[in-house]
């Protein structure tokens, strides 16, 4: 089977690019995240999250470059806004006020002004990625037991 990682990538640079000319402060999550740093070999979509005032501006980019899907999160998670849409078959999930739901309790994790986040270079368009600490915490939150030991792999390894 083809890789479909150029497609995303190019996509991804696309979004990127347009977010950052409208100055949104904004950054890539989940599986997408762990592969720019090199983590994990796939993923399959983009997580953007993004802030709550900024979600007008955010819609009317993407219905330049996207197409609206109807898709619902999960009943696990408890984001204040959650936007999917398709560019060509790429998947882009867009969230505002991220909150996952663990053992009944919502855990709210809103994107704030003035986050500090690293820089991937995608060609000369900057990605901006939530430090690996903090998606570690999400995983737990989420259960993903697989996330969670690839990411504790990989911190072991850049430890030594």
């Amino acid at each position: 089977m083809k890789s479909t990682i150029p497609l995303k990538l190019k996509v991804l640079k696309k979004i990127a690019f347009d977010l950052n000319e409208a100055k949104i402060t904004w950054n890539l999550g989940a599986s997408a995240n762990l592969y720019l740093r090199g983590i994990v070999s796939d993923f399959h979509d983009l997580d953007i999250m993004i802030l709550e005032k900024d979600v007008e501006k955010v819609k009317e980019i993407m219905s330049n470059i996207a197409l609206l899907k109807d898709k619902k999160p999960s009943s696990n998670f408890g984001t204040k806004i959650f936007l999917n849409y398709m560019i060509d078959t790429v998947d882009i999930d867009i969230m505002a006020g991220f909150a996952i739901k663990h053992q009944e309790k919502m855990h709210h994790f809103p994107l704030r002004e003035n986050m500090i986040f690293d820089v991937y270079l995608l060609d000369d368009v900057k990605i901006y990625l939530e430090d690996i600490d903090i998606w570690l915490t999400y995983y737990e939150l989420m259960e993903r037991k697989d996330k969670i030991n690839i990411i504790k792999t990989y911190m072991k390894e850049v430890e030594k």
